[in-house]
């Protein structure tokens, strides 16, 4: 449509070519605002979309984030990747701002605040990572490396671990752990720590642990029913967790009686392991020892410091020598205890124990580095380790990864003196090997009251049981087998003390006491081992250990009549002298038997020994030295058995008979004539 030419003067003609022009100059407006709203609508929707889509992103990476990994949110501005791809949208917690790069730069999509999302990041990130640590310590996998550790643990939470403890934490750069009565936590006593007093401690590095709910001394865990005892652990635990303190761990009070089977039991609904108050025996000292594995997870043990330095001091040098883990209980305040607190002597343990190299640590790590993998299978718990496993029958992989069992496996390492004499076969598991270490202290009642190892073999009937015990120093080997019809175990019997050891199994030099001890050993030696043996030639070696006076050797050359003998004696061997040869003589040598030597001593046949002059001996024949010469004839009776003596460079010759197996008769001189 044309626009009209308006021309003067005004006429009708002139006003309706201008309304003409009025009303195109409005539809082309209106077209045009149509136009523009549509464009308008267009932009505005991309933008909504945009807008929805960037939020999209934004919020599906910050939800992916909290599923996969928070990490993706950075603290500053300056954290922000330069490599990053277009598109990708990280929140800063310094500013609160989402970013997207375009890019080539980073783009605020829009402030949002991140406190929450950065008190979720964090507490998410402590509890994975906790959770991943909790896992490697708990899993099957031994990652465990022990060395000397020890905790402090005082009970009932008074404020002297504020007052005492505190400042000792800060000087010396360690942890302690306190035992807190849970149901003071809110509403403290004038005696104990105050919440607040509590939560500056753990920012300094304090443990906590529970002493239970009521710790009532008249209403003791042992005397608390079933219901009473749930009630307690579970609040205690709640209570525990909604400060964030060590939850796993309890502390059990009263000592002895405030602990038995069941209250054991129960507390393992609860806790993952727990540690006892009792601080008595099996030491010198009546105190709890250095922990050593394998543990009770459900009863370890402490050592008290109320009786003195000295008594902690012995444990730390058990647990340096055998890498073990020292816990100590203590009252700081007194509570329950003597009167003992002494700020010297909590100084002197721990300079001592740090000048020894040993770490102080909380329960929590002390149990993950000497907890057991895994303990099971015992319903009623027992207090002492051997008892767990033997009655009551429960299987523990100890911190080093060793097994004790009763039930599990066909080849089991028993705890150490958790075995009997007197130990039926019932004790054991049917087509199983036990073995067990018996100390001296506990071998009264095994072969000759000496420490060693019991072998037990079990079948599947008795006609198969038997028994081995192995003596630890001088190795003695007895056995006894399982009497089916008086169900009992046979008499110790000593095993032959004649071994055979293989080819070449000692040298010349090795000596002759060392593992054979008590028995007879043969060995051959061949032509690569004859150095030092008689003639060089290869033999048989016999050597006789039977008794540690008297130790000596033979050797019969092979392919010979030829025997030697040589003497051990005071750690060195005498020379070889053939005693034996095609003449069957026997060569005793200078000073192996003397005159006032019984007929008995001679072996059958023809013996000959040397009296040098430096000898006394009151029945040579004029004194004289000489070659003795003894003939013992192989039927029995001392009436065959007789000695000449020839005096060296006479020709006076001497005779005398055997009168028993202990006597001889008077010397008498042959008489010469000459030719």
């Amino acid at each position: 449509m044309a626009r009209k030419d308006i021309k003067g003067p005004i006429s009708d003609s002139t006003l309706n070519n201008t309304n003409h022009n009025f009303k195109e100059l409005y539809d082309d407006i209106r077209d045009t605002s149509g136009k523009i709203n549509k464009v308008e609508k267009d932009i505005n929707y991309r933008m909504d979309n945009f807008i929805d889509e960037t939020s999209d992103a934004a919020f599906g990476k910050v939800v992916d984030s909290a599923k996969l990994d928070w990490d993706t949110m950075v603290e500053k501005h300056s954290d922000l990747p330069s490599d990053a791809k277009k598109g990708t949208t990280i929140g800063v917690k310094e500013d609160g701002l989402v970013y997207r790069y375009n890019g080539t730069d980073w783009i605020v999509l829009y402030e949002i605040n991140l406190n929450p999302i950065s008190e979720v990041d964090s507490r998410l990130s402590s509890k994975l990572s906790g959770t991943d640590a909790f896992l490697t310590k708990e899993s099957m996998v031994n990652r465990r490396t022990r060395k000397p550790i020890i905790t402090w643990v005082d009970d009932d939470g008074m404020e002297g671990v504020y007052t005492k403890l505190k400042p000792l934490a800060e000087e010396y750069g360690i942890p302690f752990t306190s035992a807190l009565i849970t149901k003071y936590l809110e509403n403290p006593k004038s005696t104990t720590m105050t919440i607040e007093q509590i939560l500056e401690l753990k920012e300094l590095g304090f443990e906590f642990v529970s002493h239970t709910h009521n710790h009532d001394p008249n209403h003791r865990p042992t005397a608390m029913s079933e219901v009473e005892l749930h009630e307690d652990f579970s609040k205690s635990v709640d209570l525990m967790n909604k400060y964030g303190f060590n939850s796993r761990c309890l502390v059990i009070p009263f000592s002895y009686s405030g602990w038995d089977q069941r209250v054991g039991r129960i507390s393992k609904e609860y806790f993952d392991y727990v540690i006892g108050t009792g601080a008595t025996g099996p030491s010198q000292d009546d105190s709890g020892e250095a922990n050593i594995p394998p543990l009770n997870n459900y009863y370890i043990r402490r050592t008290t410091i109320e009786r003195g330095s000295d008594v902690v001091k012995r444990q730390i040098d058990k647990a340096v020598e055998e890498n073990g883990w020292v816990i100590v209980i203590s009252h700081v305040d007194n509570t329950g205890s003597h009167d003992w607190w002494d700020e010297s002597v909590a100084r002197e343990v721990i300079e001592y124990a740090q000048n020894k190299g040993v770490e102080f640590v909380t329960t929590e790590e002390g149990i993950n580095r000497f907890g057991n993998i895994a303990q099971y299978g015992a319903s009623r718990p027992y207090m002492d380790i051997e008892d767990e496993v033997r009655q009551g029958r429960g299987t523990v992989i100890d911190a080093d990864g060793v097994v004790h069992s009763y039930d599990m496996g066909r080849y089991r390492i028993l705890p150490k003196n958790s075995i009997n004499v007197d130990d039926g076969a019932e004790v054991f598991p049917n087509n199983t090997i036990s073995s067990c270490e018996i100390t001296r202290n506990n071998a009264g009642d095994y072969p000759r009251g000496r420490s060693g190892v019991l072998w037990t073999y079990k079948g599947s009937e008795g006609a198969y049981h038997y028994q081995n015990y192995v003596t630890t120093r001088d190795k003695r080997y007895f056995s006894r087998f399982w009497d089916n019809n008086n169900s009992k175990w046979s008499d110790w019997v000593l095993e032959s003390p004649i071994q055979s050891l293989d080819t070449n199994g000692m040298t010349s030099s090795d000596d002759p006491t060392v593992g054979l001890t008590n028995r007879i050993t043969y060995t051959y030696i061949d032509s690569t081992n004859i150095d030092g043996f008689p003639e060089n030639k290869r033999g048989w070696l016999i050597n006789q250990a039977l008794l540690s006076s008297s130790v000596y050797q033979y050797y019969h050359v092979a392919d010979s009549f030829n025997v030697y003998k040589r003497n051990f004696n005071s750690g060195s061997f005498s020379e070889w002298r053939l005693v034996e040869g095609d003449l069957a003589a026997i060569n005793l040598g200078i000073g192996e038997a003397k005159l006032q030597t019984p007929p008995s001593y001679f072996e059958e046949g023809i013996s000959v020994f040397y009296m040098p002059g430096n000898i006394q001996d009151e029945d040579k024949p004029n004194g004289d030295t000489g070659l003795v010469t003894t003939y013992k004839s192989a039927s029995s009776g001392h009436d065959r058995c007789y000695q000449e003596f020839k005096s060296y460079g006479k020709e006076d010759k001497f005779i005398r008979y055997a009168t028993s197996g202990s006597a001889w008769s008077s010397w008498k001189k042959f008489v010469l004539e000459s030719i």
